[in-house]
């Protein structure tokens, strides 16, 4: 008889789900040509980096159709400098999603400014424009909303916002290159957009960001601050701000060769991506205690990762029981995100900076901010509901697909033996 392969019977799946990076013979061309050139670098030349590090941002910003594209070495760092080039410091405060990873607010307290975390929408896990405004106090200088599992935000409503307020708006797009908004790709509508190319993202170079802005003296600091902030390109008048920190946050011109080629397969690959997630979508309808997201039909959505949302009380199992015996079948699938970025030690604990509870604490900011259970309710539920399943990339086929919904629908026929 079928059983569960938790409870000792044979599982739907035994082989593990490739989760390799795209990468092909152009990648490996491209590496053995810059390795013969033995040029790995190239900053110390020139200060907009070596050749294909000029080469893979111009291709970036043709491909997104916007005047600038600055080449970093993560998407934490392409954060973190944007924030920066924005001139936001000491005192300021940033409103960003309440759900998404750490480093959407972590880039935030990188800059000595304060993360006010806002609530998300329940059905797309982005930021709730309704509740933006109420946020918005003498100090907020950004609002950072997060393109999050690539669905684009209400980007309409906080570009007024940002409009009436005078606040900039930097795209969180590290999940969605290539999703548009309205028409318009996600990334290009704020002031600036920040991209990430690690081995999870769409397109992959290891490690690596892209920052892009059609805001010329934006571009320029975010020059500066990738490049120590000391340097000044030939021709170009020194007049950065006096209190900006310039780090090493160049990239190699491995990344950059890498990039060029990566960047040529993007519509492919998010073309594989929602062909495969619309197969779950299709095909996980009417899945006892399991909501999915909206259909990736709409060709405007690159789904990066499904999040479903799992019903404890319409099922009587619990997450951990149900998450343990897919596992056991072979699909891999995980939690997602254990908290809301709020409720991670470094705002809980106010411990960024030495162990006075800077910036938290900062006389420029002179006031009280708490964080804790409570703050984003629903947040805190979709983390207590949520399942990921982040297989939906290649070379994962739709034949790995079919293990997956066959799993689900194993588990859901023996609930009843599930604690």
């Amino acid at each position: 008889m079928e059983k569960l392969a938790i409870l000792g019977g044979t599982p739907i799946r035994t082989k593990n789900f490739e989760y390799k990076a795209p990468i092909g013979v152009e990648e490996k061309n491209a590496v053995m040509q810059l390795m013969d050139s033995k040029v790995l670098s190239g900053f110390f030349q020139n200060f907009e980096g070596g050749e294909k590090v000029q080469e893979f941002e111009k291709l970036w910003a043709k491909y997104f159709n916007i005047e600038d594209a600055i080449a970093v070495n993560s998407g934490t760092s392409a954060l973190h400098t944007a924030i920066a080039a924005a001139g936001i410091g000491p005192g300021d405060e940033v409103i960003v999603s309440s759900y998404s990873f750490t480093a959407s607010a972590a880039s935030i307290v990188m800059n000595n400014a304060i993360p006010i975390f806002c609530d998300i929408d329940p059905i797309t896990f982005n930021i709730d424009v309704s509740k933006i405004e109420s946020l918005i106090t003498e100090r907020t200088k950004a609002i950072i909303p997060v393109h999050l599992f690539g669905q684009p935000a209400e980007m309409d409503s906080i570009m007024a916002l940002s409009k009436n307020y005078n606040l900039i708006v930097i795209e969180d797009t590290c999940q969605a290159p290539g999703t548009k908004y309205k028409g318009k790709l996600t990334g290009t509508i704020g002031h600036m957009g920040v991209f990430s190319t690690v081995e999870t993202k769409n397109i992959v170079t290891g490690e690596g960001g892209v920052i892009v802005s059609n805001d010329k003296n934006l571009a320029y600091r975010c020059r500066l601050i990738r490049n120590h902030g000391e340097a000044y390109m030939e021709g170009k008048p020194r007049d950065y701000l006096a209190n900006m920190l310039g780090y090493n946050f160049r990239p190699t011109e491995f990344q950059a060769v890498i990039g060029i080629e990566q960047l040529k397969k993007l519509n492919n690959i998010n073309d594989d991506k929602n062909l495969l997630a619309n197969y779950l979508i299709n095909n996980l309808k009417g899945i006892k205690g399991v909501t999915l997201p909206g259909s990736s039909e709409n060709k405007d959505i690159i789904h990066h990762l499904l999040c479903l949302q799992y019903d404890e009380v319409s099922t009587g199992v619990s997450r951990n029981s149900y998450i343990e015996a897919l596992n056991a079948e072979g699909v891999q699938v995980t939690k997602g995100y254990p908290r809301p970025m709020y409720m991670n030690p470094i705002f809980t604990e106010k411990i960024a900076f030495g162990l006075n509870g800077c910036p938290f604490t900062c006389s420029l900011y002179g006031k009280d901010i708490h964080y804790g259970l409570g703050l984003c309710p629903v947040s805190e539920a979709v983390c207590d509901k949520a399942i990921f399943i982040t297989h939906i990339r290649p070379p994962n086929k739709i034949e790995d697909m079919v293990d997956i919904v066959n799993s689900f629908k194993k588990v859901n026929k023996f609930l009843h033996l599930l604690k």
